[in-house]
């Protein structure tokens, strides 16, 4: 488990919020209160880590929280970049997109030199269904995404796509990923820590 980790809601908790937090801590007990947050030994082969790879802040984020964890000698970090498929052009991968796993890896390298980093190219017309299948697949322990704050016009937009069942891809791999999965992005930079979302808990302040 990870050292002593400060988890706190974002914003005062709903009535709601406090029902369903009472309800997975009755659920899973205190040790799995915080083992939601931490990636846990799992067996002497070590956990694989997929973290989704593009050129946007949220992944770079979600890449500094998957680091920050206590990542073993035997873990493995599974580099994912998702290309569109695009039938209008030759459909040849965009360089860049190595470029983006290159420099993510050589970050890996740097933070964690000891853990084994895999990069993988994916084409997929749904960003969401080709992450969870890859997923399951490499038969990976953990996923980290990026997550966007969203505006209020978003929020709007998810409602309607939830109405529709059509939620973002992030939503999607949180609910569908066989693994435990999380969304992450920053707090502030003058309060620090992340806001976590996984299948249980919404918008999580942690200070690690």
């Amino acid at each position: 488990m990870d050292p002593a980790v400060a988890c706190t809601p974002a914003r005062s908790p709903s009535q709601q919020d406090q029902r369903t937090i009472a309800s997975f801590i009755e659920a899973q007990g205190e040790t799995d209160w915080f083992s939601e947050f931490s990636f846990n030994p799992e067996s002497e082969f070590g956990n694989k880590v997929m973290v989704v790879v593009d050129n946007s802040h949220e992944a770079r984020v979600a890449l500094e929280y998957a680091l920050s964890k206590d990542l073993q000698s035997n873990d493995t970090i599974v580099l994912l970049h998702v290309a569109r498929i695009n039938e209008n052009t030759n459909r040849e991968i965009d360089p860049k997109a190595y470029d983006l796993l290159n420099t993510s890896k050589n970050i890996c390298q740097q933070k964690k030199p000891e853990v084994r980093v895999v990069m993988t190219v994916r084409e997929g017309v749904d960003k969401g269904a080709t992450i969870v299948e890859e997923a399951k697949q490499e038969r990976v322990s953990y996923l980290v995404l990026g997550q966007r704050k969203k505006s209020f016009l978003g929020r709007l937009r998810m409602f309607w796509a939830y109405k529709r069942n059509e939620s973002g891809f992030v939503d999607y791999c949180i609910q569908n990923a066989e693994c435990k999965t999380f969304s992450v992005r920053r707090r502030n930079r003058k309060i620090g820590g992340f806001l976590i979302n996984t299948k249980h808990l919404k918008n999580f302040w942690l200070l690690a």
